[in-house]
This record gives structure tokens, sequence and C-alpha cells, in this order.
């Protein structure tokens, strides 16, 4: 291929979730960084009703705020994360319909009497907007590798097949909490619908098996999710509340699945060599961003209508995950 992506050291679940859709997906998003240059009114009303979230909190866990006065504190991150963004006309996650959701989650889910409570740090600090990097190991070079099957239940992470380093395990969720005596995994979820099935589709989500995996590295017993959902609509909100639970046999699965995908990831970036999907991942939830360079003979004329924008897992809310509507 002409342009040589780059392929982060740091690595999170979006970009592993990515990589298992379409591997030539993840070439485009995460190895040459191409965004297409509007922006996605899903993701924009995501990150701004996250960060007016996460204000709030610190607003009443951590200045003893009132929660009128904790609310004006999250609407200050709000509109910061927020910017000058102009949705298309007509559309539900308006500026004022998206900050109305947070008003109502947090009436429904008052801070200080809500059965989820953030759990205090060592620090004495909650842990509000929880963030992990940790480095796979043990782990061995390509090299090393060659002529062992990946299918083998590995116990080696691969290291980076430029820097010979470990690669790191990254992840940001809302909140780290304790809820009737577990530590549990807190995630809000802007969506445009709930429906009956809504809180089955988190049941096997890799983003929540990710955070548990990486939780119980650091030393924190937790196995269940509160996977909240906002659904923001023209004339109403109406929430719902996942709660994944993930047994021990599950992680493990998890472990394996991710280990020998980061290899195959590795190797891919190591040869140039990615796979087309060729089915839903292109078409599925409004098409994939990069249908016109798969269709193209000459991809790169075409690369020049994107922007370039490095993807950071440990940006503050570099994507929230959107839920899909069922």
């Amino acid at each position: 291929m002409p342009y040589k992506p780059t392929l982060s050291q740091v690595i999170d679940s979006t970009m592993m979730v990515t990589w298992r859709s379409c591997s030539m997906r993840h070439y485009y998003n995460f190895g040459l960084s191409l965004r297409p240059p509007s922006k996605s009114p899903d993701l924009v009303a995501g990150g701004a009703l996250a960060a007016g979230c996460e204000g709030t909190r610190r607003g009443v866990f951590e200045k003893a705020l009132d929660l009128p006065d904790a609310l004006a504190q999250g609407y200050e991150a709000f509109c910061a994360e927020w910017g000058t963004y102009e949705p298309p006309e007509g559309h539900q996650k308006s500026h004022v319909r998206t900050w109305g959701a947070l008003e109502h989650y947090f009436a429904h889910f008052p801070p200080l009497t809500d059965v989820v409570q953030p759990l205090i740090l060592p620090t004495g600090k909650p842990a509000i907007e929880f963030t992990f990097a940790i480095p796979l190991e043990p782990a061995i070079s390509l090299d090393e590798m060659r002529g062992r099957d990946l299918g083998q239940k590995l116990k080696e992470w691969p290291l980076h097949p430029d820097t010979n380093e470990p690669f790191i395990l990254a992840g940001r969720f809302d909140m780290l909490a304790t809820m009737q005596g577990m530590t549990v995994i807190v995630d809000e979820k802007t969506t445009k619908a709930i429906g009956p099935k809504w809180a089955n589709q988190w049941e096997l989500r890799n983003q929540f098996m990710t955070y548990c995996w990486a939780c119980q590295h650091l030393g924190h017993d937790v196995h269940r999710a509160v996977v909240r959902g906002i659904a923001i609509q023209k004339t109403q909100y109406k929430l719902a509340t996942g709660l994944p639970e993930f047994a021990p046999h599950i992680l493990e699965r998890w472990e394996r699945q991710f280990r020998r995908d980061l290899w195959r990831m590795a190797t891919a970036y190591r040869t140039g060599e990615f796979d087309f999907d060729f089915g839903d991942t292109c078409s599925s939830y409004g098409g994939c961003n990069y249908m016109s360079l798969c269709i193209a003979l000459n991809p790169e004329k075409w690369m020049a209508d994107y922007i370039i924008k490095p993807w950071d897992p440990l940006h503050k809310n570099p994507q929230k995950e959107e839920a899909k509507d069922d």
C-alpha cells in the first residue's frame, strides 16, 4: 500500500471491535487516522453529556455542592465539550434537548441518594471518569511467535511490531462505583430509542468485558456493569438500565480472544495485508465512513476528502460508543 499505517501502542476496546468488524476499516480509521470532515451529532451529544455528568458529579462529591450548583458546574463542562457545533435541523440531539436529558437523568438518579455511589480511591478521591493504562505482559515478538498456532491458548501477548515494547490496554469509563455491596462499572449511553431488548445488547459487550478485566487486573473485584441508557427524543426522555454480569469463564474467553486478535492485528500491520469485510459492516447503522475508499480503484486519490485526526484512547471523551436502536 502506498501509505504506511501506524499501529498505536495504546489499544482500547473501540479499536479492537473495529478490527474484528473489518481490518481495512481499522487501517483507514486508526492506521491512517482518517476522519470524515463532518461531525456526528450522536457522538457530539454523547461526549457533551459525559462531560456534563462528570462535572456535576465532581461538584457533588468533590466540592460538596448541592445539586443545582453542581448542575451549573456540569453545564459549563457540557458547553465546553459541545463547542460551537450545530446539528442538522430537526435532529433530536440538539444542545437544548441533550442538556435537558442530563437534567432529567439526575432528577431520576439524584447523586447523593442514588443506589450507585462512586468508589472512594485510596487517594481519597471519588473514582469519577476512571482511567486505566495496563501494559500487556508477558509479551514476545512476532519473530518469536513464528511457528506457533494462533488457536492455542497463548500466555504471551505480542510486542508492538515497531517499538518491540508491550502494547498498553487503555480505557476510560464514567465511574467506578459501589452498588449494594458490589464494586461495579457505571457507564451512561445516549441513544435515540429504548426498546424492550435494549438491556440485552450488553451481555457480551467487549467494552464492558475489557473494563471488568482491567479493573480486576488493578485489584478491584468487578464482575458487573451498570449501563444506563438515556433516550433523547423530540418530545420526551426515556431511561433504562442494563446490568450485565461477566463470570470468570467469560472474562477468560475475552482474554484469549483479545490476545489472539491482537496477534493478528500486529501481524497485519507488520506485513501491510488487511482484509475487507464485504458484509454487514459496510452498511450497518448508516454505513461505513470509508465505503468510498473501498469502492475506488485508487483510494489514495480520495483520501484528501478526510481530515487527519489521530485516535487517543486516553484523551477526554475521544468518542462515546453509541447505543444502537432496537
